[in-house]
């Protein structure tokens, strides 16, 4: 029965069409794999507005998926893998993604995501490792608090229309060994110390107002 279904993976095939609603009925479902298919339309909400199961991995990558992300990413308490990378995802990073306090990576690049970094992110996501916001329209501010992401090792957010300065906290992130801002609309001075201290130049182009 489907009510009993921990994992369903479908990943790399051919298929096409919406994603189906029959998925929220899967209430054990841990693991949900659909990348590298040709799946279209919307997330469906009812992922999302109650607590389906105890999903660990949620990978919608590399499909033709658009609209925003659903709210309710909240209620997906155990989530530790996020991947809805590489599709037509419009809208905002969903507020509510700080709720899901065990998540360990985030990868939310090669869409269309607007708005700006939510504030408490690097105050509630602590388990973080990995974090890809790059190849989207996101703007405004690195926020300082991303420095309180004392287990991460990898920020990607090239290629946004972010602003200001960089945060000289991220020099304190101890793990911290791959870092790429470039092409965004940063200024001032590059922060010394940690990772700014090994990372390449190529992780600052395109930020023609930035010096150091």
């Amino acid at each position: 029965r489907l009510s009993e279904l921990e994992l369903f993976t479908t990943q790399q095939n051919q298929l096409t069409g919406s994603i189906p609603e029959g998925l929220s009925n899967c209430t054990k479902l841990q693991e949900l794999n659909l990348g590298s298919n040709n799946f279209i339309g919307n997330i469906p909400s009812s992922l999302f507005s109650s607590p389906v199961g105890a999903f660990i991995t949620l990978d919608m990558s590399n499909n033709k998926l658009s609209g925003s992300i659903p709210y309710g990413l909240g209620n997906m308490a155990q989530l530790l893998t996020l991947d809805l990378s590489n599709n037509n995802l419009s809208g905002s990073v969903p507020s509510d993604i700080v709720e899901c306090h065990a998540l360990t990576s985030i990868n939310l690049s090669a869409n269309s995501l607007a708005g700006a970094i939510p504030s408490s992110l690097g105050t509630s996501l602590r388990s973080l490792v990995a974090l890809n916001l790059s190849h989207n329209l996101i703007n405004g501010d690195i926020p300082s608090d991303l420095g309180n992401l004392t287990l991460l090792q990898e920020l990607d957010l090239s290629s946004n229309g972010l602003e200001g300065e960089i945060p000289s906290s991220l020099a304190d992130i101890e793990f911290l060994v791959f870092l790429n801002i470039s092409f965004n609309d940063l200024e001032g001075s590059i922060p010394d110390g940690g990772v700014f201290d090994h990372v390449k130049a190529a992780s600052f182009l395109g930020n023609p107002q930035l010096c150091g």
